[in-house]
């Protein structure tokens, strides 16, 4: 029979074995790019931890195209997008010459409707990979 205090004792184990899991410390490291909107100028700050999408930021650094980053918004700068409220999740940019229209916007229309962008799940970005930043 199992007893209360060995329950409880399970109970703490997995609890901290979940805030473990959970550490920005296993979190792969990526590299940083600034992305510039055509239209705009604005300039966002990326990083970009994906192997796929770091490809793709690369090539485009390289190649100097344009191309829709997409991404996953979420609250705050991130610790590198400044002066931006806002940050692309670095585990889900990808970039595409072609997406739906919905998801099309600004760095400051993103900023002017957050919580829109961020239940939406996903903004798309057009201009360049301009630079590495790190």
């Amino acid at each position: 029979m199992i007893s209360l205090r060995h329950l409880i004792m399970l109970g703490v184990a997995s609890f901290a074995l979940g805030l473990v899991g959970c550490s920005d410390a296993s979190a792969p490291e990526g590299e940083r790019f600034i992305f510039r909107e055509s239209l705009t100028s604005d300039v966002i700050r990326i990083d970009v931890s994906d192997p796929t999408g770091l490809g793709e930021a690369e090539n485009l650094l390289r190649s100097g195209e344009a191309r829709w980053v997409l991404g996953t918004p979420r609250h705050g700068n991130g610790g590198f997008n400044s002066p931006w409220t806002w940050h692309l999740d670095p585990a889900s940019i990808s970039f595409a010459e072609i997406t739906i229209e919905a998801c099309q916007t600004r760095a400051e229309a993103i900023a002017d409707d957050l919580d829109y962008w961020i239940g939406f799940g996903q903004v798309c970005l057009w201009g360049v990979v301009a630079a590495r930043e790190r």
